[in-house]
């Protein structure tokens, strides 16, 4: 793929820890880049450690999405996300549906993506 996740200095763009709780899937030679460094798509734990994040977050030869970009059976997503419950009320209501205005689980994990 020739897209790359960018990320300049990363104690100045994230929260500590953060970003978390993602999949990625069909990278390829430039994939990630941290602090000026390109990162291979093999190379993901280096990211992680530059990033100083990602703890959760995991890297997969395929997401296994529907043509839709929802997570399709066996996908790697599934399950995979953070449950923020919590946190869904102003000013991040957002939290309260996914892409399609559907609700996620009040417990247990939620998907990682949009769905």
């Amino acid at each position: 793929m020739g897209n790359s996740l960018i990320n300049g200095d990363p104690t100045a763009d994230y929260a500590p820890g953060s970003p978390d709780y993602n999949v990625y899937a069909n990278g390829g030679q430039n994939s990630f880049v941290c602090s000026g460094n390109s990162y291979t798509f093999a190379q993901f734990r280096r990211w992680k450690g530059c990033m100083h994040a990602h703890r959760h977050s995991r890297r997969v030869g395929s997401a296994r999405l529907a043509r839709t970009g929802a997570p399709g059976r066996g996908s790697p997503a599934i399950g995979a996300g953070l449950n923020l419950s919590a946190l869904c009320r102003d000013p991040l209501i957002a939290l309260c549906t996914d892409i399609v205005g559907q609700r996620p689980p009040r417990r247990g994990p939620w998907n990682a993506g949009a769905y």
